[in-house]
C-alpha cells in the first residue's frame, strides 16, 4: 500500500497479520483463528498424503505437520 509520499511500504507478516486483527471488523479474529484450526486438523489428518504431494516441494512436510502440531497444541492449551 503506499505512503502519503506515494512510495510503498511493505508490511512483515506480523504487521499484516496484526492490522487485519485489530483494524478490521471483530470477525476477523474468529476468522483468522478458525482458518488456523481447520488447515492445522487437515494438515495432521492427511499427514501420509501430505508428505507425499510435499515431497519435493521447497517446504518440508514434516515442517509443515509440525507447524499444524505446534498450533493445535496451543489450542488445547486454551
Amino acid at each position: 500500500m503506499p505512503d502519503a509520499d506515494n512510495t510503498m511500504k511493505y508490511q512483515t507478516n506480523v504487521e499484516r497479520i496484526t492490522e487485519y486483527m485489530e483494524f478490521g471488523s471483530p470477525m476477523n479474529q474468529v476468522f483468522l483463528i478458525n482458518a488456523i484450526n481447520v488447515m492445522s486438523e487437515k494438515v495432521i489428518a492427511d499427514k501420509k498424503k501430505l508428505q507425499i504431494s510435499m515431497k519435493d516441494h521447497i517446504i518440508s512436510p514434516d515442517a509443515w505437520i509440525a507447524c499444524a502440531e505446534e498450533w493445535m497444541k496451543t489450542v488445547k492449551k486454551h
